[in-house]
């Protein structure tokens, strides 16, 4: 069960100092009365809201902050924690009438565990000359302003903040730890930390695998992950995988991962082993732009689902990205039908969960997925395509592109070109499965439309065989074009860490 506290005594770091600290704030506010004034929220320029009420971006806050000296800011943040918890609100109004906007972040993390919101909003109204109501306006809002820092040792408060509710959050964000994304954009996602005790989202290790004759509780139109190396052929289905979003597991005499971020739609497959260390990888139970931030178990760093890089902690800095593999997201009708030899997870996990089909009553994330809404704040989008469409995503050579699924449907075979690779994806228009090769100096088209597609006619008449792991001329089976690594996503999920990324249909 998670580790649930209202009060923890590592948070009142300095206390003993408390006064002396009130006493160097104020003499430092004395020194610039104006500072301290009421009135220098008149001296903000106001920022403004969209037509749909969401925040925008606005960098022109004319405020002159007041900056405090990098101790006695550092000594307050734990001093507010120490008086909020008393309900005392002194050191909140020094903060809010400091003008020293470095405070939006913590004042900010207050608000999402719902500590004290109204004086903690009014603080931040004061502070900015914004209005904004709720958490995920003022995350949005803040996520747009570059000009914003938080405190020195910003990010060790946090972890004891958030260690409030799980004691191992603060190991995650810890004295020393490197970061190479915004801490202030790190939120709690609703769970503790998986721990392998089995509370949260706890990740499969190794799970237990059966035959498609033993797989009884699957539908035919049950979607799953499938996943084919070395002639090993797994199908991980997703009303299960809803419940743990991560698996562990060897395939074809490989060690991986699926990742999986039910927030961003996004399943991404990774090989665990690096040089000569294999991760296994569990939930933090920590976000960062509406993305799982998952950590490995033997260093606890934190890394991006999304980029399969380590992002807070040890090996920040350490050259290290996940190899990403091929995924296959289709149903278990298409996967059955082409791999008849397939393992598919067992229903019985050792957890108690309730594995009920996709989109039915008390399945994970029914209403989630249902509404075209982000759970979480997100402040970096684009109205290319709507925040939850689902698109294929590609990076090759460091070049993103976003393919919208309801495109590929349609085409069933699309030639393009990323990055000065010609390559081909293949839609099967029934289950959405796709899946995406190299093609050189060919173009591909259907032999038929109605039978699901089997095999490929090259311009020059030359029949190819799908197959997992390549597309092989069926005359000529030492031809062989090799499949390229993508996976789906939800289209917000991909565009907030690949800003510059193509979009299929708009960008050539």
């Amino acid at each position: 069960m998670a580790l649930i506290r209202l009060y923890r005594l590592d948070l009142i770091v300095g206390i003993a100092f408390a006064a002396l600290i009130s006493l160097s704030l104020w003499y430092q506010l004395s020194q610039n009365p104006s500072s301290g004034s009421p009135s220098v929220v008149s001296e903000v320029t106001t920022g403004s809201a969209s037509s749909s009420g969401e925040p925008v971006p606005d960098d022109t806050l004319s405020i002159a902050p007041q900056s405090l000296a990098p101790d006695i800011a550092e000594s307050l943040m734990y001093t507010l924690l120490v008086d909020l918890s008393n309900r005392n609100f002194n050191s909140l109004s020094l903060i809010a009438a400091s003008g020293d906007r470095s405070f939006v972040p913590p004042l900010i993390d207050l608000l999402h565990l719902g500590i004290f919101r109204p004086q903690v909003i009014d603080a931040l109204s004061r502070l900015t000359g914004e209005e904004w109501i709720t958490w995920k306006q003022w995350m949005e809002w803040s996520g747009k302003q570059s000009n914003i820092s938080p405190p020195q040792g910003y990010s060790v408060w946090k972890g004891r903040l958030f260690s409030i509710l799980d004691l191992g959050f603060a190991d995650f964000l810890s004295e020393g730890a490197k970061y190479n994304i915004r801490p202030e954009e790190i939120v709690w996602g609703g769970v503790p930390v998986d721990d392998g005790s089995g509370v949260g989202i706890p990740a499969l290790v190794n799970p237990e695998m059966i035959t498609p004759y033993e797989a009884t509780y699957l539908n035919g139109s049950d979607r799953v992950f499938g996943v084919s190396i070395n002639g090993d052929h797994r199908a991980y289905p997703l009303r299960i995988m809803n419940w743990h979003e991560l698996f562990n597991d060897v395939i074809g005499g490989k060690n991986v991962a699926l990742a999986y971020c039910t927030l961003c739609g996004a399943g991404i497959l990774y090989d665990t082993t690096v040089e000569d260390t294999t991760f296994i990888f569990r939930t933090s139970g920590l976000l960062y732009r509406s993305n799982k931030l998952m950590y490995d178990d033997k260093t606890k760093t934190l890394w991006n689902q999304m980029t399969g890089k380590p992002v807070v902690g040890e090996l920040v800095d350490s050259g290290i990205q996940l190899k990403v593999l091929p995924v296959t997201l289709t149903t278990w009708d298409e996967w059955l039908e082409s791999h008849p030899d397939t393992l598919a997870l067992d229903i019985n996990t050792g957890y108690i969960r309730n594995y009920a089909p996709e989109g039915t009553s008390g399945a994970a994330y029914i209403e989630y997925f249902g509404s075209p809404d982000t759970m979480f704040p997100v402040a970096q989008r684009s109205d290319k395509l709507e925040t939850k469409e689902l698109v294929f995503a590609l990076n090759l050579n460091d070049v993103p592109k976003a393919y919208p699924l309801r495109i590929l449907r349609e085409e069933i075979i699309s030639n393009d070109v990323l990055g000065e690779l010609n390559l081909v994806l293949i839609t099967d228009p029934a289950s959405g499965a796709v899946r995406a090769y190299e093609r050189g100096d060919r173009v591909f088209q259907s032999m038929s439309r109605d039978e699901g597609i089997k095999e490929l006619l090259s311009q020059d008449g030359a029949k190819w065989e799908i197959t997992e792991d390549a597309l092989i001329n069926k005359s000529q089976p030492s031809q062989r074009l090799s499949r390229l690594s993508g996976h789906m996503a939800f289209w917000f999920g991909w565009f907030a860490f690949y800003p510059e990324t193509l979009v299929y249909g708009q960008d050539g």
